[in-house]
């Protein structure tokens, strides 16, 4: 589907993918259907996002940074349909795996 993204497992049925190939797309993967349903997208066009993964108790992914972007975006997936957020502004640009420090 996409290279470049970032992935995140919500639970043992949900796989969510965001960004890759230069898109601000996000989907859905239900792992015992077998069917992909497309999020809401994102306000930046990603590809290696730097990092993404599980906050607030399961209740929001995070998404950060990507190639030449130092921005953050929160997908809040406590509402329906899930609500994209902005979040706090990197320091610095990161491409690529990186090991982020939610606070």
């Amino acid at each position: 589907m996409t290279h470049g993204h970032c992935q995140v497992t919500t639970d043992e049925d949900t796989v969510m993918i965001f960004g890759g190939d230069l898109q601000e797309k996000a989907y859905k993967l239900t792992v015992s259907s077998g069917k992909w349903t497309q999020l809401p997208s994102m306000a930046a066009k990603r590809v290696g996002p730097a990092g993404c993964g599980l906050i607030n108790n399961g209740t929001a992914v995070l998404v950060a940074g990507g190639r030449g972007l130092n921005t953050v975006e929160i997908l809040d997936l406590s509402v329906d349909p899930p609500k994209w957020t902005k979040g706090k502004v990197l320091h610095m640009v990161y491409v690529g795996p990186l090991l982020l420090y939610v606070y």
